[in-house]
C-alpha cells in the first residue's frame, strides 16, 4: 500500500525531529575535551618518574646499607640467609656486591657449606653485572682448581 504524500511528508517531519533530537543527546553525553590534558598529563607523567627514582634511590640507600651492617656481622649463618634472600633486590651495582658476597662466602665454607661450584658461578655473574673487584678476582684465582676458595680461608674473607 502507497501513503498519500501528506502522509509521507509527515513521517519524514517524524524521523527528522528523532534524527535532531538524537544528536542532542549526543552533545548532552559527549566528554568535554579537558583544557591543557596533554601538558597536565606530562606534568604528572615527570612527577610519577622524578618519585620513582627517588624512591629507588632511597631503597638501594638502605639495601646498602642493610648489606653493610650484615657483612659486618659475626653470625655468618644468618648473614649468609639474608644475603641469599636479598640477592635480586636493587639495583645492578648492588646485586653485584652481594652476588660476590655470597660467592666468596661459599667459596670458603664462611656461614654455609663450602660450594666451589656455585661460589665460582656467582662471582662470575656479579662480574657480568659489572662489578670492578670480581673481574680482578677472576684473573686472579680463574684458572685455580678452588677459584681461590683457599685464599678466601686463609684471608679469613667474610
Amino acid at each position: 500500500m502507497q501513503l498519500d504524500s501528506e502522509e509521507r511528508i509527515k513521517n519524514l517531519k517524524k524521523s527528522i525531529n528523532l534524527v535532531e533530537q538524537i544528536k542532542q543527546d549526543n552533545k548532552k553525553n559527549q566528554t568535554k575535551p579537558i583544557p591543557n590534558f596533554f601538558r597536565k598529563f606530562y606534568i604528572a607523567k615527570k612527577n610519577y618518574e622524578k618519585a620513582k627514582k627517588e624512591a629507588e634511590e632511597e631503597y638501594n640507600e638502605a639495601l646498602n646499607k642493610t648489606f653493610k651492617v650484615t657483612s659486618s656481622s659475626d653470625d655468618y649463618e644468618t648473614a649468609f640467609e639474608f644475603f641469599k634472600l636479598i640477592q635480586n633486590e636493587g639495583n645492578n651495582f648492588t646485586k653485584s656486591k652481594i652476588l660476590y658476597k655470597i660467592g666468596i662466602r661459599l667459596l670458603g665454607g664462611i656461614g654455609c657449606k663450602k660450594d666451589i661450584s656455585q661460589g665460582r658461578e656467582l662471582i662470575k655473574k656479579a662480574s657480568e653485572l659489572g662489578l670492578t673487584s670480581t673481574s680482578i678476582w677472576i684473573n686472579k684465582h680463574g684458572s685455580k682448581n678452588d677459584f681461590g676458595a683457599s685464599e678466601v680461608i686463609r684471608s679469613k674473607m667474610i
